[in-house]
């Protein structure tokens, strides 16, 4: 696995411009009107990172008042890594990316509930975590539905609308089905 990549795509500030082009196409003014709390050189220096590194995209290009503005929009199938990608990681690697997966999670919490300038409402939270059973069938339907739920309220217009982070997991447990146990 590429180290570079993945250091480009969990960098809590790169990860924040990721999500937020995922499902929008988004001028720098608009990313920095809905991430304030990054500062302007931050954020200028992060999204040409990404450009350069093809995670990111051009998709049009105004000028204003002699100034070239871009909109930029998340290049199909960057933002993540991709099946031979995680295919050739190591456990120590996939245990590595997801610490700092629940960091960047644990950043978003600690910025709504901590930040001066939020008006943290704790019915806007939701925080569960269920143990259900499945055969491999249900577990592939089921992770098609999760996906399915999420791409219906993806949209590309963010104007009056609040953004929320969507985090799923689906982990394994380690225990045996009642089929592999020795009954007898």
């Amino acid at each position: 696995m590429s180290s570079k990549k993945t250091k480009l795509l969990l960098h809590p500030t790169r990860s924040k411009i990721i999500r937020i082009l995922a499902n929008n196409e988004m001028t720098t003014s608009e990313i920095m009107s809905v991430l304030p709390d990054i500062p302007q050189a931050t954020l200028y220096r992060n999204i040409k990172l990404l450009w350069e590194n093809n995670i990111i995209t051009v998709v049009k290009e105004v000028t204003i008042r002699g100034t070239i503005e871009k909109t930029y929009t998340l290049k199909k199938g960057a933002g993540k890594l991709s099946e031979v990608e995680i295919e050739n990681i190591s456990a120590k690697e996939l245990m590595d990316i997801i610490s700092s997966f629940i960091s960047i999670i644990y950043s978003d919490l600690d910025t709504y509930i901590n930040n001066e300038n939020s008006n943290f409402d704790f019915t806007e939270l939701l925080i569960e975590q269920k143990s259900i059973f499945l055969n491999r069938e249900e577990l592939v339907e089921l992770k098609k539905q999760l996906l399915n739920v999420i791409k219906q309220y993806a949209n590309k217009n963010h104007k009056g609308r609040q953004l929320f982070h969507v985090t799923q997991f689906l982990i394994p447990d380690v225990i045996l089905t009642n089929e592999d146990k020795d009954l007898g």
